[in-house]
């Protein structure tokens, strides 16, 4: 009986230890916000880092880049959302509350302003067709993003960098830029074809080259720092979408400090499934890279009942460093997935 009571005893503490450290992230934007009223926003960012602080989040991951390219710092390389620098602010409550602050931004994705002053950039269809996401096998559009992350780590004092959508957009017949169709010839020495399997793996070389570039820019200015991606749910998941983002290489080689997988579903099955795969990963390489699941707290479908869930799938894998919410704004507006979050971690 005493030994039962020692174990029932260990179980509780290890459990609650468990909980305790299971890290709390959040993807949060201010494109939602009136940021060309500067007083508001700020009032609005208040009031959020307060709620951060109720939830017991340890990372902010800020968007300073956006899906139209528009940038919420002081940049010399994209057109500015407002006149004050956002990110600066951010950082500063951040601090005042004592969370980590990431900088993440959408790495291939532009607007159609810039798309427009630089249509030689743009990524395009095997037809022709022009989309708002530029080339990865252009030396001009990876120069501009390393020079981003490096003015950010440079003029801001942020604990890490993260990139998003650091992928091509998710169609076989894409990757036609003529400066990829160029480089792809004088490699494999045959044209591109969209089923062809060599064309698909040419562009996983592209995004992985550049991840690793990236990485290495980090960590040469400050090891500190950390990086990380915002990955499809699984490698599976990425193959199967044809977003040429070969992302367990980049755990392989250990180009990453933390992977985070989008998990976002509401079916507690499909995600456990993602959760199985994503272990699996980070148990086959030798670098210390932590995995943090991202939940999909917007999801149709999703209940108190099943994000509670899915935060325990998580907590319950010693392998599981933390999870990520996606996003602040999801939360915010559902008082129940608040209380569950808040209530959770011990």
């Amino acid at each position: 009986m005493k030994k039962l009571i020692i174990i029932i005893v260990f179980l509780i503490f290890e459990s609650y230890q468990l909980y305790t450290e299971l890290r709390y992230a959040v993807w949060y934007n201010a494109y939602r916000l009136d940021v060309k009223n500067e007083k508001a926003t700020k009032e609005k960012i208040d009031e959020h880092f307060e709620k951060f602080s109720q939830l017991k989040i340890d990372d902010v991951f800020f968007l300073v880049k956006d899906h139209n390219g528009l940038a919420y710092y002081k940049t010399s390389y994209m057109k500015q959302a407002c006149e004050w620098d956002v990110l600066e602010y951010v950082i500063k409550k951040a601090k005042k509350h004592n969370l980590k602050i990431h900088a993440y931004l959408n790495v291939f994705m532009e607007g159609e302003d810039f798309i427009n002053q630089y249509p030689e950039y743009a990524e395009l269809r095997k037809n022709g067709k022009k989309t708002r996401w530029t080339s990865p096998a252009i030396k001009e559009v990876r120069t501009r993003i390393l020079n981003i992350i490096k003015e950010i780590i440079q003029n801001y004092p942020i604990d890490g960098i993260q990139l998003d959508r650091i992928r091509y957009e998710g169609y076989k017949d894409i990757g036609y830029n003529p400066e990829s169709v160029s480089l792809y010839l004088e490699q494999y020495k045959k044209s591109p074809e969209p089923n062809d399997n060599d064309f698909y793996q040419f562009k996983c070389d592209l995004i992985s080259s550049f991840v690793k570039e990236a990485y290495q820019l980090v960590k040469n200015y400050n090891k500190n720092i950390e990086f990380s991606c915002a990955v499809f749910a699984t490698p599976t998941n990425s193959k199967k979408n044809y977003i040429s983002q070969q992302w367990d290489l980049w755990v392989k080689n250990g180009w990453l400090d933390v992977v985070y997988p989008m998990a976002y579903t509401s079916d507690n099955k499909i995600f456990k499934k993602y959760l199985m795969e994503n272990l699996q990963v980070i148990s086959n390489t030798s670098y210390n890279v932590k995995l943090i699941m991202g939940i999909g707290v917007y999801c149709d479908g999703m209940t108190s009942t099943k994000l509670a869930e899915q935060i325990k799938l998580c907590a319950d894998a010693p392998q599981v460093s933390g999870v990520c919410f996606f996003n602040a704004y999801s939360i915010f507006e559902n008082p129940k997935f608040f209380e569950v979050i808040k209530n959770f971690k011990k």
